[in-house]
């Protein structure tokens, strides 16, 4: 699953080890901000090129309501264009939206 917010992409699949876990990825380790610690972040990217992180999947679903919560904007490409790291992804979240409305 992929989630775009305002603090970025992430990537959410089930974790290879650990039964009742998710791994979270991102290209960026700013991505993961306001959602967990930086500092569980891995120190290097994967194969993929991913930063990540495990979380049980009741800490990613308080994660994922901790963000609902957070919206607090009536427009989220104006949002992101205030937030000085996710401002230069703004081009990317347009064409993503334009890409899909295409598909209907």
């Amino acid at each position: 699953m992929w989630i775009a917010s305002a603090n970025g992409f992430v990537l959410i699949e089930t974790a290879k080890s650990g039964v009742g876990k998710v791994i979270v990825k991102a290209f960026c380790r700013e991505d993961f901000e306001g959602m967990v610690d930086l500092n569980r972040i891995s120190d290097g990217k994967d194969e993929s090129g991913y930063y990540h992180v495990l979380v049980a999947k009741q800490e990613l679903a308080d994660i994922l309501v901790k963000l609902v919560k957070s919206v607090d904007y009536n427009n989220f490409e104006e949002a992101i264009s205030c937030h000085p790291v996710q401002v230069k992804k703004k081009d990317v979240y347009g064409r993503f939206l334009k890409d899909v409305g295409q598909l209907y």
